[in-house]
Formats: C-alpha cells, structure tokens, sequence
C-alpha cells in the first residue's frame, strides 16, 4: 500500500470535522466525548470556514483515501501567540497511526509554510499527551506553560545562529560531500569526520567576536550549512570577505540568497565594516546567482586567480557597500528610476489600491510628466546608487513634500530610506524656511514613516482610488 502527501482539496475541507475529532486526545481509560464537541466555539475555530487567506493545510491519502490532514490557521485558540503565527493541528487516522505519517506531513507542511513566507508555527498540547516528544522531535520549544497544557512553537524558514557542539554530526554530513567541497576553497578535509565538524565548531566560538561573524544556517529549525564575514586587516579593515555552503539537498531553494541578507543586515548594523565582498568560482553560476539575488553588484573577473581540482580557475568579484551615494537625478537618469519606482510600487503598494488608484500612480510617474516637472521645480529628485545602479528613489515637491520615496526590495531594512531623506533634510536650499516636512504615505509605508519620526495628523484618506494618511515629521529649529 503506497500513500501520497499534497495540498488540500476545497472539495475535502469537508473531512475536517472528522480529522478534528479524532486529534482529540483521550487519557488511558477516558472514554470518548459526544462529536458534537467539535462545535463549542473554541474547538469549531479549527475548521469554521477554513479556506481564507491564512489557511494551509495538507493531506496524506492511501489508495485513493485520505487518512492524516495537517493544517495551520491564525485564530485565537488554545495555541494563539499573536496574530502573525499560524497555529497547528495534525490528525491520522487510528488504524494509519505510527507509520510516519504524521511525521512526513508535518515536514511538507513546513516547507509549505516557509514558502509563504511565515516566520514560526505555535500549537497547544496537553503535558499528559505522547505527541509531546513527537512535537520536540521535529524542532518545537515550549515557549508557555499552563496549568495543564504547553504552548510550543518552532521556528520556519531560514534563521541565523550561533554553532552548538551538538551540531557536530550535521555538519559532517553537510561537508563530507565532495560536490559541497568542489565549490570551497582547499584545506577542508576529506574524508570530514565529527572530530573535524567539533574543532571547527569549538575554534568558531572561540573566536575574536570582532574579527569573524559566523553563523550557523538553519531552515525549519534543521541545521543545514554555514554563513561567516571575515573582516580583512591592515587598510583593509573596514572590509570584510564573505563565505557560504549549504547541504546539496537544499541547493535551489532560495535559502543561502535568504541567509546572505540576513548576515548583510547584521554586519552592517552591528558593526562598522563598510564593505562585503565575495569570490566565488566564477563558473559557479549558482553562487553568483546567490550574490545578486542579495544585492551584490558584479565587479570584475579575477582571470586565472585560483588553482581547484588541479585546474586554473577564475573568481567573480561581488560586493556589497554599507552606504550607497545618494546624488541628485537629473534627466538622463529618469527612465531607471521610474523603472525602479513602478516595480516597488507594484510588488508592495498595489494590492492596497483600487485599478483607478494605480493607474492614476502610473500617470503620475509617467516620463514626460516627471521631465517637465523637474524642468520647472515642482519636483526635485535624489538617488541611491551601488555602483552605477539606482538602488533607491526620493522625490520633494514645495514646499517640503514627499512625493516619492522608494527603495529596491533588494537593499530593504539597510537604512536607505533613511539616508535619503538625511539627504534631503541637510540641503539648506530645500529645508530653508520650513518647520516640517509632510507626506501622504500608502497603507504599506505607514510604519516606515513612523520609524522616520512622522506621525499622522489626519486618519486615512482615499482619492481617485489612492489610499493615503497624511503625516509630517518636525524639524528641529
């Protein structure tokens, strides 16, 4: 008997009641309670019209019949920790228990959940309950407990931490693969062993906390590879050399582009390092990839720089500034920035307008209008650049008004926004004689503009379909 895992059908959310009621758990000797149980409120939470937005489930069936489901909501249940994790419940079938099964669903319904982008998962279980340790097995932690039950959670997607020495034996695993070891540089041994994945492990944490940033990568709590920055020495020590490998089971996926986002935004941030760069093996096109899915830009090819396999190779040299320059645009520069505006606009503003509210932006932005507004003054625009590529747009209208401020997705949360606006407010022949600085912010920036030091001074406001709340931001006399 062969048995399959995939999505739930619309047509099956039907069986719900049932894989409810018998994730019911019942202590030795307890019998068991009437069905109609599952329609007191805080239990019918589960499946009461599942199928919105927040819903994900999936099912295991055996020869044409379905015998586990897994599902996630985001309700106010028993396991609710706030309302940004979906929480969980699992059921199979009695005669289908201990065969893996519920193993099996819960590790797609993981993968399904970091796909759409959720952070953790909660669930509640009772203390009294075997499904405990299944649950630690698979990566929860009890963050609450309660008189009778525990809440646990697990962390999804990719996460960034220190190494433990528990570690060792994944790591082995990871490295003693030669086609991991074919993209690293020489002096990692092979056969790699525990004892080897230990000292390493051990001289990591051991380390000067301000010479090396490494960091152990996890994905749905497994660990699965490692990420560092390097900082150089002498004149070279603002800069900093960054290296990576994963377990061949998860090239493809995404997750390293992820990690080297997050080691990008924690280097920046926590330290003063202005400049990442990185080396891959320049037919390596993976790990290129990798680099300028996070912002890297390509600067040249080393020719002939590395000898592996007992071949002459050459590397790609990627970095990564800290602070992009930010200069005034002039017309020459109007099409990329429009470009740039339009796809940020689109991928995170959008979905909160009506049809007639983007393309009344779109007129908005369109080339001729914004060439003949910075010919007569109505507007005046800066940009962020990496190299020669604009990363990063604001635009000011008089008297102090911004009209536009948009930033690639690529270079999010490194303080560009930020910077630009700096930018704007130090220019003496635009801020002169103004005590605020106001703009109409989308639904989606509001909370970037508060964390800019704007506050709202009027509740939100809809016209010719954009949505918009008005704020301003003193200045300081």
């Amino acid at each position: 008997m062969s048995f399959a895992i995939r999505p739930i059908r619309p047509e099956e959310h039907c069986l719900l009641d049932e894989f409810l009621y018998n994730a019911i758990f019942l202590p030795p000797g307890v019998s068991p309670p009437p069905r109609d149980i599952i329609s007191k409120p805080e239990i019918s939470a589960y499946i009461k019209d599942f199928g919105g937005v927040h819903d994900c489930g999936i099912v295991s069936e055996q020869d044409g019949q379905v015998v586990g489901m897994a599902w996630t909501r985001i309700i106010a249940a028993y396991g609710h920790i706030d309302d940004e994790t979906p929480e969980l419940a699992i059921s199979v079938l009695p005669a289908y228990r201990n065969r893996g099964i519920g193993t099996l669903m819960m590790l797609y319904l993981f993968e399904l959940l970091s796909r759409h982008d959720y952070s953790k998962t909660s669930l509640s279980v009772q203390k009294a309950n075997p499904a405990v340790r299944f649950y630690e097995r698979l990566g929860y932690e009890v963050l609450r407990e309660n008189a009778g039950d525990f809440i646990m959670v697990k962390e999804l997607g990719v996460h960034l931490r220190e190494w433990k020495n528990e570690d060792a034996s994944e790591l082995a695993l990871t490295l003693n693969n030669k086609k991991v070891q074919d993209h690293l540089r020489d002096g990692i041994p092979f056969p790699y062993t525990e004892k080897d994945a230990g000292e390493f492990i051990h001289k990591t944490l051991n380390a000067e906390k301000d010479t090396q940033f490494a960091f152990a990568v996890t994905y749905n709590g497994k660990m699965i590879g490692s990420i560092g920055v390097f900082r150089k020495d002498n004149v070279h020590h603002l800069t900093a050399e960054l290296g990576y490998y994963i377990a061949e089971a998860y090239w493809g996926k995404g997750i390293m582009t992820k990690a080297v986002k997050q080691i990008r935004a924690f280097v920046f941030e926590h330290t003063d390092i202005v400049r990442i760069f990185a080396t891959p093996f320049a037919a390596n096109r993976a790990s290129c990839r990798v680099l300028e899915k996070a912002g890297f830009t390509f600067e040249g090819c080393l020719r002939q720089n590395c000898v592996k396999n007992g071949k002459v190779l050459d590397n790609a040299m990627y970095a990564l500034l800290k602070s992009p320059s930010i200069r005034p645009l002039d017309t020459g520069d109007l099409a990329s920035a429009i470009e740039l505006v339009w796809r940020v606009f689109c991928e995170f503003e959008a979905p909160d307008y009506s049809d007639d509210g983007t393309a009344e932006f779109k007129a908005f932005i369109g080339q001729n209008s914004m060439a003949d507004k910075m010919a007569s003054g109505e507007f005046k625009l800066w940009g962020a650049f990496e190299a020669e590529k604009i990363v990063g747009v604001i635009s000011i209208k008089p008297p102090l008004h911004i009209s536009l401020l948009f930033v690639d997705k690529q270079y999010h949360r490194r303080g560009i926004a930020r910077d630009l606006l700096a930018t704007v407010l130090n220019d003496t022949s635009v801020t002169c004689g103004h005590n605020c600085i106001t703009v109409h912010s989308s639904p989606y920036a509001v909370q970037i503009y508060h964390r800019l030091g704007f506050a709202p001074t009027y509740s939100e406001q809809n016209l010719k379909g954009i949505r918009f709340t008005p704020m301003k931001r003193l200045l300081k006399g």
